[in-house]
């Protein structure tokens, strides 16, 4: 439930950095939100679990989200798979936002055409940084290295990536159809 609450929070949190699109404090709280998303990141991958005398691998074929739609059963598995895709969903929104705040060649306070990044970079980003955290949940002993939650979380990256190109591609056709 906690994660739930957390990830309505960044929700709203970005619903704000649109509106806040053209303005100096949109840089600032888009920073924020990056902090904030990291900390809920970390404190939901380590801290909220403890140390473990359980730790390894698992590779499971189909992985548990599949076989939990395949036998239509809704319960924790498919929750906690649902949540853990949506974990990730803002940093594939956010590390564009970051981009087309900080890019030089860019006017911050108008929408692109085009993302001021690549989808594949956004399956890279979110890959390596699921890939960072089952490397070390392993490590550490707080979580089992699951190849499943590789896959939920870059598909979350990539659910937030377009997300954003959707919200700025409305954002274009309102500033369009209003010249």
């Amino acid at each position: 439930m906690q994660i739930l609450i957390v990830l309505i929070a960044l929700a709203v949190l970005i619903a704000v950095l649109r509106v806040l699109r053209d303005k100096k404090i949109g840089r600032i709280a888009t920073l924020i939100a990056v902090a904030v998303h990291f900390a809920l990141i970390m404190y939901f991958a380590f801290l909220s679990r403890g140390i473990k005398e359980i730790s390894g691998f698992r590779f499971a074929l189909p992985p548990p989200f599949v076989q939990a739609i395949i036998r239509g059963w809704f319960g924790t598995v498919a929750i906690r798979s649902l949540l853990n895709l949506l974990m990730f969903v803002p940093l594939g929104y956010l590390v564009p936002l970051i981009i087309d705040h900080y890019s030089n060649e860019r006017s911050y306070s108008k929408p692109k055409s085009k993302p001021p990044i690549k989808f594949i970079f956004i399956i890279l980003i979110g890959l390596g940084v699921s890939l960072s955290i089952e490397t070390a949940q392993y490590f550490f002993r707080c979580g089992v290295f699951e190849i499943d939650d590789l896959v939920k979380n870059t598909l979350g990256a990539a659910v937030g990536w377009f997300l954003y190109c959707l919200f700025n591609s409305i954002q274009l056709r309102k500033e369009k159809s209003t010249d």
